[in-house]
């Protein structure tokens, strides 16, 4: 086998200098308008760009800002079930032979939602592959690093640990 090397073209927060934006679909010929904005998830700020007839990247800076924020959201209890489809993994191989599967201790027992959430394809609710309302906003507070350090979200959002939740917002 040969190492193959694949060289990526990016664009770094005019900001900061911190985010990188991958910018190989604008620079190879096709594209023809602006885009934009992109914000920094790192500073929050945003930009947007032209390429001009000869390949360059225009950036303008813009004052809009990506205000980072934790959202609480509820799912109120359902008279029916609703279905999470996840993007899954299993293991094959001679290192993985005589082991179960497993996956209703991985789901059930072994990892947190949080784990895994993120990785949901399709959720499904009464026959409805695509339940807009299901989940509601509770509120939003904005983020900050400290925060998001944090392993107990009680201070933050003290109404979803209340022993006397009235079923969410």
């Amino acid at each position: 086998m040969i190492a193959a090397t694949h060289t990526k073209t990016f664009i770094r927060c005019p900001h900061c200098d911190g985010d990188e934006f991958p910018v190989d679909h604008i620079l190879n010929g096709t594209w023809k308008r602006s885009f934009g904005p992109w914000y920094c998830d790192t500073c929050g700020g945003s930009f947007r760009g032209t390429k001009d007839d000869v390949g360059q990247i225009d950036l303008e800076l813009l004052d809009e800002r990506k205000v980072q924020t934790l959202d609480l959201l509820v799912l109120q209890p359902q008279a029916k079930p609703v279905y999470f489809v996840l993007r899954g993994m299993r293991f094959e191989g001679p290192k993985f032979d005589g082991y179960p599967d497993n996956k209703e201790f991985f789901y059930e027992e072994h990892s947190c939602p949080t784990n895994w959430l993120r990785n949901i394809q399709t959720l499904i609710h009464d026959d409805d592959d695509d339940p807009h309302g299901l989940i509601e906003f509770v509120r939003s507070i904005e983020s900050t690093p400290e925060l998001l350090e944090r392993d107990d979200m009680r201070e933050a959002f003290p109404e979803a640990f209340s022993n006397d939740q009235k079923g969410g917002a």
